[in-house]
């Protein structure tokens, strides 16, 4: 924890803000944080990268964006960032996360103009985090019966069985999910278990769930999908 305790030190602040010099926002004709860049962050960024979620910087204001902005332009121009397996030969996916060329170019512009922040009147309204389900109220939530602490460093795959005790077929329109830490859970991967396997392998492993690199440790049964219709 910080600590503030030297009256000494609040002085030295007091006469620092004295003399800094209060300029006025400079206009800018090309893309601004204000104008153009948060809007497109609201749109792919901010639902993991704000305080207490699992982006490692925050993407809210101009104070969290400005000193990672050349990790922002890398990022974004290698298509790392906003995080999309997909490739466009899978088809078409409903709320995809993917940058458009223009919005890539558009951040790529803002950067090399040396990031400007722009009129702070030209802001959106910001987007409020509740820490409440992203995709409404769910009709069912699932979790595992016992809490997991990962190692202190390194990466961990650790796989939880979790039964739904479902007695009839259910079609699944979306999920989300809430890991406990938001900031230490990387990424979640669900498989579809109906032999059992998974909670097997948790029995035979000690502690909350089982380690498996790569997959769920067992053959992965595949479904037939139900008929699409237009």
């Amino acid at each position: 924890m910080r600590r503030l305790a030297l009256s000494a030190a609040l002085v030295l602040a007091f006469v620092a803000a004295r003399q800094r010099v209060v300029r006025p926002p400079v206009a800018s004709s090309g893309p601004t944080f204000n104008r153009e860049v948060v809007r497109i962050f609201q749109d792919h960024c901010q639902t993991c990268h704000h305080p207490g979620d699992i982006g490692p910087i925050s993407l809210m204001d101009y104070a969290g964006a400005y000193p990672n902005r050349l990790q922002i332009k890398l990022m974004t121009k290698t298509r790392q960032m906003p995080p999309w397996k997909a490739t466009a030969s899978c088809g078409d996916f409903a709320d995809e996360r993917v940058l458009s060329q223009e919005e890539i170019d558009l951040i790529g512009k803002w950067v090399d103009a040396g990031a400007p922040e722009g009129n702070a009147a030209d802001l959106p309204a910001p987007i409020q985090f509740s820490g409440g389900w992203a995709l409404g109220e769910p009709d069912l939530v699932l979790s595992y019966s016992e809490p997991y602490t990962p190692p202190a460093s390194g990466d961990m795959y650790r796989c939880f069985p979790i039964p739904t005790s479902l007695i009839a077929d259910q079609y699944v329109a979306a999920v989300d999910v809430k890991p406990g830490d938001a900031g230490t859970v990387h990424h979640v991967i669900a498989y579809l278990d109906t032999t059992g396997a998974s909670q097997k392998l948790d029995e035979d492993d000690p502690g909350p769930g089982y380690t498996s690199f790569g997959g769920p440790g067992f053959s992965i049964e595949v479904l037939d999908r139900p008929p699409m219709f237009a």
